[in-house]
């Protein structure tokens, strides 16, 4: 810039200006200073002056002339001096106000112009939405003025609409504004095209915009492909069961037994471990036993409803197994028998009695009562009922159980408990006489004594026990006859003598 400038015609005020305008070019190191700080610059002449103000806005300048002030010809530059005999005086620094800058580094750009520029309010969310659903983003731009608010879809750089006017051909496009400083771009039922980038942005020079991302969610959905069905293994042998579902965002696959049953499995330091929930795409049974046969459900959730479910069929082949609780079955005739065998099989088992071993297949009819009752998958309780029993029912009774594997049975022997002491009231109990005083059967046997004569004396058969009474009194006296007998005689032979 000039330091002094002496006789110099000066130019009137308004080419002055125009020349300052576009012409001061502001060093580096002045511009900075200028940014932070209000600087007076003085021209020359009487009683005239000149001040020059750089007001920041975010990334925006506006340069102002205030008072009047006149400039040299020759010179083309800004007077900095003034009149010989003064001082020079340096700039006052002074404070600016700062508005808050654009957040943007590419929005930021130099208007030489007043007034105040459009800025974006806050910034323009993301949206994640499910599929079918509505999409609205949001922009809120403060000092639009006569500026126009644009959208556009980058990847397709489709307009989507410009201010309040829908531009694209899309039925499921609406645009609204309120109090023309926050602006909606709806988007009706979403589908998987409409995802994308979208920008939303204000006709300025240069251009300023913000760019929000459409994410459309989407349910979980099972790979049939890369998911295991129904199987059926070997006892003793390892399995692994998979289970894969799409989805966005990426499902979490959880494995449950039915009945919240617990699921073993092996930890990473090899130990069998039992849990209720496994989670992961692959659950690994290292020895599949009968009791882990069942369904294994696959549940596939990601946040996005529904949460869905696949039942898988799990089942483990073994050789039949019977147990009989009771081998050897007694009762008397003319009662009721029932026989009990538990039998277990995978695949299911063909289960029947035999009698005797010979072969002689015992049927439901009115002398026998056959059940089976299922008790799991793999488990069955089987039942034979004999209806009177008769001296042609005593024998063995097989319990078999057959399957694709293997046939295995288990003898059951029915033998008679003989009674003939009908005489005795006792027995009458015991079997429940319809005249008796006890109708009921006795959880424990009645001990019944028999009676019998052995001269005078009453004894039982089995304790083997005499009379305490009379029978005692006879055997002392046959016990002191000789004593007696004895002394009597001494007596008489003392008299004598």
């Amino acid at each position: 810039m000039s330091r002094r400038l002496f006789n110099q015609k000066l130019i009137p005020r308004g080419l002055c200006k125009q020349k300052m305008k576009w012409k001061c070019i502001l060093g580096a190191i002045l511009l900075l200073t200028l940014l932070i700080n209000e600087v007076e610059l003085h021209g020359i002449g009487k009683d005239h002056s000149k001040k020059m103000r750089l007001e920041p806005w975010g990334s925006t300048f506006n340069l102002e002339n205030l008072p009047r002030h006149y400039h040299s010809k020759k010179v083309d530059q800004c007077p900095t001096s003034r009149p010989e005999g003064r001082h020079r005086r340096k700039p006052r620094v002074g404070n600016t106000h700062h508005l808050p800058p654009l957040k943007d580094e590419e929005h930021r750009h130099l208007i030489i112009k007043g007034g105040f520029q459009p800025v974006f309010a806050e910034e323009l969310a993301n949206l994640s939405v499910a599929r079918g659903r509505d999409a609205r983003f949001k922009c809120i731009v403060d000092n639009l003025g006569g500026y126009k608010v644009g959208w556009v879809k980058v990847d397709t750089k489709a307009i989507q609409a410009i201010h309040d006017h829908v531009i694209t051909h899309n039925p499921r496009v609406s645009v609204s504004h309120s109090d023309h400083a926050t602006w909606y771009l709806l988007i009706k039922k979403v589908e998987e095209s409409d995802r994308g980038m979208y920008m939303c942005q204000v006709n300025t020079d240069p251009m300023i915009y913000q760019m929000s991302f459409l994410e459309i969610l989407h349910p979980p959905d099972f790979d049939m492909l890369e998911t295991s069905s129904s199987i059926e293994v070997q006892e003793g042998s390892p399995l692994k069961l998979q289970c894969k579902a799409f989805g966005r965002p990426k499902p979490r696959i959880i494995w449950r037994r039915e009945n919240n049953t617990e699921i073993n499995i092996r930890d990473a330091d090899g130990n069998k471990v039992k849990v209720e929930n496994y989670y992961g795409e692959v659950l690994d049974l290292p020895k599949m036993m009968r009791s882990d046969m069942g369904n294994y459900m696959c549940i596939a959730t990601n946040g996005v409803p529904p949460t869905i479910i696949k039942t898988i069929r799990v089942t483990v082949r073994f050789h039949p197994m019977v147990q009989v609780p009771n081998q050897l079955v007694g009762a008397p005739l003319g009662t009721d028998i029932t026989l009990v065998c538990f039998a277990e099989a995978y695949p299911r088992s063909i289960n029947y009695w035999l009698k005797d071993g010979k072969g002689e297949l015992v049927f439901y009819n009115k002398k026998y009562d056959v059940e089976l009752q299922s008790l799991s998958d793999y488990e069955l309780n089987m039942t034979l009922k004999i209806r009177n029993l008769t001296e042609r029912d005593m024998g063995s009774y097989n319990c078999v159980s057959k399957n694709p594997v293997g046939e295995v049975s288990s003898q059951i022997r029915v033998y008679e408990i003989t009674d003939d002491r009908s005489s005795n009231p006792l027995n009458k109990a015991y079997r429940g006489g319809s005249n008796d005083v006890a109708t009921k059967k006795p959880k424990r046997p009645v001990k019944l004594l028999r009676p019998a004569n052995v001269g005078n004396a009453i004894r039982d058969e089995n304790a083997k026990m005499y009379n305490p009474k009379q029978p005692r009194l006879q055997n002392r006296a046959k016990q002191s006859f000789p004593y007696v007998c004895y002394l009597y005689l001494s007596l008489i032979f003392y008299l004598i003598v």
